[in-house]
């Protein structure tokens, strides 16, 4: 389903929200260097930690005193080279550009947001903007109420034997897992569903296959549906945030099975007498957008330089929400998980 860079399942060293250390890189007077993994995205940054801040515990240190100056920095000499290149100055070869590392500052031990780029997507959006649609509000929305009410009717059809099991787990399995929606079915189990085949949901809803990461109502992949439908933002601005590389970060594998498990729903079936449309509602017209930008790589910069327009660096306030931060020396040149097409099936 994915292609990109992948970062195997298994054991990690000490972690915090959706970060996992790895591998100690190196040891200096002040630091200590280690490789820090973003499970749910699959990507892997720096992370130095000062070496005063002693063992790791249960809270992660605070690396700012060392990284927050390099940020400063950073945001200055790449707006210095980027704005030479403008001014005229013979254009060197993709492969001489200069890449200069990116810092990022953690939000909520969850996501990453740039502190040292500057310049960002034309008409893209922020990752911290869509994070203003809360799930509380996701959950109280038509598309949620109808996305239960189609649940519903299948586990009820289920347990009366009329859909096979394996083909309801191929619709809904990344639909209930770790969702409001699973554990609402879990209160709310149609009659006549056994206690085998209710065990055998609970265990779907309770699996754990992807690790941590966002829960449907929590998911890019909702939230940018939603914003579409009330008018907060458009197609364009869809297909901006989703081929730029730092809201493109934030997408992890989680949000890549929603959107592949909600393009399911839209399928028909033999025992679904309503359309997906009329069951689903306008919604889930804005989610073929949202498939064809998770099937692009982003606009790597400056490889399409006109894609991307200048921004501020980030002021004192900004730079002082985020405690700790981690960089990124090789941005441009690692691809993101993305959807994979369906292989082409020639004519008989």
């Amino acid at each position: 389903m994915t292609n990109g860079h992948e970062e195997a399942a298994g054991a990690h060293g000490p972690r915090f929200g959706w970060f996992a250390l790895e591998d100690e890189l190196a040891r200096v007077a002040e630091a200590r260097v280690f490789v820090c993994h973003h499970l749910p995205a699959h990507r892997s940054y720096v992370l130095r930690v000062p070496e005063a801040e002693g063992a790791w515990g249960d809270e992660p240190p605070s690396n700012a005193v060392l990284e927050r100056a390099n940020a400063r920095a950073t945001a200055a000499a790449t707006a210095s080279l980027h704005a030479r290149r403008r001014s005229g100055r013979r254009r060197a070869a993709i492969g001489q550009v200069l890449v200069m590392p990116e810092y990022y500052g953690v939000l909520d031990q969850r996501y990453l947001v740039p502190l040292s780029a500057a310049y960002r997507r034309r008409d893209a959006i922020g990752f911290e903007q869509l994070l203003l649609i809360p799930s509380a509000l996701i959950r109280i929305l038509p598309f949620w109420e109808n996305l239960w009410l189609l649940l519903v009717s299948e586990t009820g059809l289920l347990a009366r034997g009329t859909v096979p099991f394996e083909a309801w787990r191929t619709r809904w399995s990344d639909l209930v897992r770790g969702s409001g929606l699973g554990r609402q079915l879990l209160d709310d189990l149609p009659e006549g569903t056994g206690d085998r085949l209710g065990a055998e949901i609970a265990a779907l809803v309770h699996g754990d296959e992807l690790g941590p990461g966002p829960s449907l109502e929590e998911s890019a992949v909702l939230r940018l549906m939603t914003a579409v439908t009330a008018s907060r933002l458009d197609e364009a601005q869809v297909s901006a945030s989703l081929t730029c590389p730092f809201f493109r970060m934030n997408v992890t594998a989680h949000d890549l099975h929603y959107a592949v498990a909600l393009s399911r729903l839209m399928e028909p079936q033999s025992w679904l007498v309503q359309s997906a449309l009329e069951w689903l509602g306008p919604t889930i017209l804005a989610l073929p957008r949202v498939l064809d930008g998770l099937l692009e790589q982003p606009v790597a910069f400056p490889d399409d330089g006109g894609a991307f327009e200048p921004c501020p660096p980030p002021d004192d306030a900004t730079m002082s929400r985020f405690p700790l931060l981690v960089q990124d020396p090789e941005r441009t040149v690692r691809p993101f998980i993305a959807l994979e097409r369906a292989p082409d099936v020639p004519d008989a």
